[in-house]
């Protein structure tokens, strides 16, 4: 089965029904004339049971926890100096994990 791959700048939306899990992906779109705050653009959905959101919903917060670690480390290295953190590549979620949820 061929891949389908989205680009998203944000999950604009999670609905749950009858144990399944809607998550909206959007993009956001070029800002207007006296607009404040960005507007996004619905532009795709995944659709799940609600097991296999909650296994997403740890597999997402393990990367969080490993990325906020790389940069910390990037950080002690700078030796504390202020300023963004490089935190690594593109690793495909399962890679950032080591493919295992907690």
């Amino acid at each position: 089965m061929a891949k389908t791959h989205y680009f998203a700048d944000r999950i604009i939306n999670i609905r749950v029904h009858n144990n399944v899990v809607r998550i909206e992906l959007g993009i956001q779109l070029p800002p207007q004339e006296g607009e404040t705050q960005p507007q996004y653009e619905a532009t795709a959905q995944v659709i799940m049971p609600i097991d296999g959101f909650a296994q997403s919903a740890r597999m997402m917060q393990n990367a969080v926890q490993r990325l906020a670690q790389r940069a910390r480390e990037a950080q002690e290295a700078r030796g504390g100096q202020a300023g963004g953190a490089a935190v690594g590549g593109d690793a495909p979620a399962g890679e950032a994990t080591g493919g295992e949820a907690q």
